[in-house]
């Protein structure tokens, strides 16, 4: 899917520049944080009396998710990594943990 925008989102970073963009990605991550926080723990939003409904929190959630997705991309592009081995890494981790969770599996019904 990415490959699709690949070329719009490095016209971003070229536009702006990395330092801007890398300032932006920190900036989106912590409002994914804080959206995040406020959807898995409604108190949160109590003690700030601001309850908001869980529909409200959900598209605030999916907002940040793709602006925090936008900017990693841009990371990811600015490091010259590309695509094909971003993928092949996480392929790998992907296996790596399902790989971990059988063998803590078996352990646990060996008990």
């Amino acid at each position: 899917m990415i490959e699709k925008y690949e070329e719009v989102l490095k016209s971003f970073l070229n536009f702006y520049g990395v330092d801007n963009q890398y300032r932006e990605f920190n900036s989106e991550f912590g409002e994914l944080a804080i959206e995040l926080a406020n959807f898995l723990t409604p108190d949160f939003m109590k003690e700030k009396n601001k309850i908001l409904a869980k529909s409200e929190l959900h598209e605030n959630l999916k907002t940040e998710f793709a602006d925090a997705i936008i900017m990693l991309w841009q990371m990811v592009f600015a490091t010259g990594i590309t695509v094909e081995e971003l993928e092949r890494e996480i392929c790998w981790k992907i296996k790596r943990q399902e790989f971990r969770i059988e063998k803590k599996r078996k352990e646990l019904e060996a008990k």
